[in-house]
């Protein structure tokens, strides 16, 4: 397998099935995203990287080559959803420096 550091180094879109693990490191990179969902689960990530503004999203069973190839192109080309993903991943990649036991601890803390 290719290591992701290397794929985020290199590309400008990442297009994949929708998995919560690839769609959290993409976004950390800074990367936009395609989903092509087959499932319910990656629908809904696909969906919520649309309305954030981060991605696109289309069902498997529904490409088309031609028509896919030119959105995929014009997606490609799109500078407002890349602005998007490299403006939010600094503030993720901030979130995650943290461990989720210090944030565990940190929010015991707040409670007592």
């Amino acid at each position: 397998p290719v290591p992701f550091a290397r794929i985020a180094g290199r590309s400008r879109i990442v297009l994949h099935g929708g998995g919560h693990g690839l769609l959290c490191s993409a976004m950390v990179a800074g990367l936009p995203q395609v989903v092509c969902y087959y499932d319910l689960e990656k629908q809904l990530n696909g969906e919520g990287l649309a309305k954030a503004g981060l991605g696109g999203q289309v069902p498997i069973g529904a490409i088309r080559r031609q028509p896919f190839a030119a959105s995929l192109g014009a997606f490609y080309d799109n500078e407002e959803i890349a602005a998007n993903a490299r403006a939010l991943a600094p503030a993720l990649r901030a979130r995650i420096a943290t461990s989720s036991t210090e944030e565990a601890a940190d929010a015991l803390q707040a409670l007592l």
